[in-house]
């Protein structure tokens, strides 16, 4: 992994950091300056989920929503509080004309949002209801 996934930058503070996990141990090896290497055997689901959602982002992109649904509902039961999983199901639901699931998605990606820390929520917009825009 890269050491720029430790900080959560990318991702939100503790649980939201899919790579959380990892920032209290030592890695082995430090490979170009950058790459970690942990030796264990490790839990990884949430990255698990983050996996999925960057492949539903390039399906969703390459024009075909129907794969990516498929690849979010995977990351959502893989990591039901990722913020970002549900707030692309939400916009997906609503292009594709399903009014109640964007609605719940939208919930969903909002009390999450709501549930971090201030400083999280001063640096990156709420989630967007994608109903309102319609």
């Amino acid at each position: 992994m890269g050491s720029e996934e430790l900080t959560g930058f990318d991702w939100g503070p503790d649980d939201m950091n899919p790579y959380a996990q990892f920032a209290q141990l030592r890695p082995v090896a430090v490979l170009q300056g950058e790459i970690l290497v942990f030796n264990g055997s490790f839990n990884v689901p949430k990255i698990s989920a983050l996996s999925h959602f960057v492949v539903a982002n390039f399906l969703v992109n390459s024009g075909h929503p129907d794969r990516a649904l498929v690849e979010l509902k995977t990351a959502a039961q893989l990591d039901p509080n990722f913020l970002r999983t549900h707030q692309m199901l939400a916009d997906l639901y609503a292009k594709e004309k399903q009014p109640e699931q964007a609605l719940r998605e939208y919930r969903t990606a909002l009390r999450i949002y709501q549930s971090v820390h201030p400083e999280f929520e001063k640096r990156y917009p709420a989630p967007q209801n994608p109903l309102s825009s319609q």
